[in-house]
């Protein structure tokens, strides 16, 4: 029976795996525990899971050890746990455009179907599962720059709305059949981040350090129970102190190769812009029928959630439980970032070498991808007066842009209007400091609240920055 067990399992696993067999696998049936060793994992499979640019690519995954323990009788209110001893990854750069097979189309990360069905048993196991990963290795290969990124002691795990570890799932998800939809919450924590890399070719110079201590990720996702589908989410990621060492031969390699990352992304976007036109075209008889426009949901109103009630909540004028997802959301929050400078050029001319220190305390980053343009923004994180303030001089913008023209114009520039979008980004730091380092620290521009008696809280920082981007829906 083992035997036949293992047998099919290898078969579920193949098309994720490398060389998997069932020697490798070691199974218990009464106490619920597996053991697979030395498994390497599809790369390609990984590649196109997390839909990395076109001109990275996943070389080579390997899990030394993978422990399964999954209690049976109780799996409706304890979690399956899967522990991780080491994760090797190794992503290479490639010259060009590598083109997806898109083998992997049929899964979805969202959905532990193949096909789409409703919210049930499978998926609250899945969604309940704990990871535990001792250490994770990434390597970073480039004809210009070669890094290495060491993650210690991973813990992923289902939590209450509060973010607190309960004993029963059933604490973890907060379910309205109503408006068909759940909320699964989940943490990811990890003790901490060494990141290491130096520019090519290397004539002696000092590595670029990054080190973090104590960060923890939130995530809450809102699915729709009827299909399943992912509708929001909401991350949160909370670094602790980062010491950053970077010189400038090491700085500019990273740029380039940021710029490289960016330029293939925006040539995977332009193809897959490409696609969703051809696929649009393809189904305009459907769409054009008659049914189906009845059918068809406003871009603006939530899928299950009456417009009116968001519109409120936005508006400040309803209130609702932090704990809820009604939009997209990323916030990030570092607790100090310090970051060395070093002139390593002018070292090697053996001049003397500058050297900067810049230090920011309390770094927020709070960003909503896609909102109407006319709503409120007392629903965003922190929002002060001058957030607030944003969408009156935003109205007083778009209305300007419907003057100046003639009756006929106005009135569909006005209606177009209506239908505009906005991506919302607020940068905060409450305190900042920049410091040229020769033999001592000479501080060159600080924040002095104290001086100005400011409060020294994240209610009044000593920097925000607000950027609005509009844009209309697609298609």
């Amino acid at each position: 029976m083992t035997a036949v067990v293992k047998k099919k399992i290898v078969e579920k696993l193949a098309r994720f795996t490398k060389d998997l067999k069932p020697s490798d696998i070691s199974l218990s049936f009464l106490t619920g525990k597996a053991v697979l060793q030395k498994i390497e994992l599809n790369a390609d499979f990984l590649t196109e899971i997390f839909h990395l640019p076109p001109c990275l690519q996943i070389s080579r995954v390997v899990c030394d050890l993978i422990k399964a323990d999954v209690p049976f009788t109780s799996l409706g209110t304890n979690p399956i746990q899967i522990m991780i001893n080491k994760v090797e990854v190794e992503v290479a750069s490639c010259d060009g455009v590598t083109p997806r097979t898109k083998q992997f189309n049929d899964l979805k990360l969202g959905n532990s179907h193949n096909s789409p069905s409703t919210y049930g048993y499978v998926d609250k196991v899945v969604d309940g599962m704990k990871v535990s990963i001792h250490a994770v290795v990434l390597r970073f290969k480039d004809p210009t720059f070669e890094g290495s990124l060491e993650v210690s002691n991973v813990v992923i795990q289902s939590t209450t709305p509060q973010w607190k570890v309960s004993s029963h799932l059933k604490d973890t998800r907060f379910k309205n059949e109503e408006e068909d939809y759940v909320i699964v919450y989940k943490m990811c924590s990890w003790d901490s981040v060494k990141m290491e890399g130096v520019s090519l070719p290397n004539t002696g110079q000092d590595k670029l350090r990054l080190v973090s201590q104590e960060t923890f990720v939130r995530l809450a996702l809102k699915r729709r129970i009827s299909d399943c589908s992912v509708v929001h989410s909401r991350v949160s990621i909370h670094l602790g102190d980062l010491l950053c060492i970077l010189t400038q031969s090491q700085l500019r390699a990273t740029s380039l190769l940021i710029q490289r990352l960016t330029e293939s992304s925006l040539h995977m976007e332009e193809e897959e812009e490409e696609e969703e036109k051809e696929g649009k075209k393809a189904s305009s008889n459907t769409k054009n029928h008659p049914k189906a426009q009845k059918q068809s949901t406003p871009h603006h109103a939530h899928p299950s959630i009456p417009a009116t009630p968001i519109q409120a909540y936005q508006d400040g004028k309803l209130n609702l439980s932090p704990y809820l997802v009604i939009q997209d959301s990323f916030h990030l929050k570092c607790g100090k970032i310090d970051l060395h400078l070093d002139d390593d050029l002018v070292e090697q001319a053996h001049q003397n070498a500058g050297r900067m220190n810049i230090v920011f305390e309390r770094v927020m980053l709070d960003m909503y991808p896609d909102q109407a343009a006319r709503s409120g923004h007392h629903h965003w994180n922190r929002a002060n007066d001058l957030i607030k303030s944003n969408v009156k001089w935003s109205a007083k913008m778009l209305g300007a842009a419907s003057k100046g023209r003639d009756e006929g114009v106005e009135r569909d520039v006005f209606v177009s209007l209506g239908d505009l979008r906005e991506m919302g980004v607020v940068l905060r730091c409450a305190e900042f400091a920049i410091n040229a380092v020769r033999k001592k620290v000479l501080p060159l521009i600080t924040s002095d609240k104290a001086t100005f008696k400011i409060p020294d809280d994240d209610d009044n920082p000593a920097i925000q920055m607000g950027i609005t981007l509009y844009s209309y829906p697609k298609g």
